[in-house]
């Protein structure tokens, strides 16, 4: 339930710039790949690797990103007044709501494939640390 004192422009910008601004996955984004852990990096770059050990790359990848997102949350809270803060974490229910199924979309291109699962993590993952990197920013 979004707070009476949110207006729908006020809680779009917070809810789904990212996503909506993600215009090409292929696309090096600096600040997304320096988001992410060496190992998650090295693992992804393992010739060796198997479907299996990146979705477990992926999972420990996840894990760490979600913590360094809530981490983030003390931050951003302390900086904004009294009714951003009720507006952004209404804001926030949303976004994680347009974040799973955006990338439950690119899954289901690949669906029934090996490569679904892996698409499905990678964007998880990246969306994380996308909102990571706003959260920092956001004044």
């Amino acid at each position: 339930m979004v707070p009476a004192v949110a207006r729908p422009s006020a809680l779009y910008t917070y809810s789904f710039v990212s996503i909506l601004r993600h215009d090409d996955p292929e696309k090096p984004e600096p600040g997304i790949d320096a988001g992410q852990s060496s190992a998650y990096r090295a693992c992804r770059n393992d010739p060796q690797a198997t479907t299996y050990s990146l979705e477990m790359c992926q999972i420990t990848e996840m894990k760490l990103q979600d913590s360094a997102l809530n981490l983030q949350w003390p931050t951003t809270l302390a900086r904004l007044g009294p009714d951003r803060v009720s507006i952004l974490r209404a804001a926030e229910r949303n976004w994680i709501k347009a974040r799973n199924a955006h990338c439950n979309r690119k899954a289901d291109e690949y669906a029934g494939g090996t490569l679904a699962p892996l698409l499905y993590g990678s964007c998880m993952i990246d969306e994380t640390i996308r909102r990571t990197i706003w959260l920092e920013k956001l004044r």
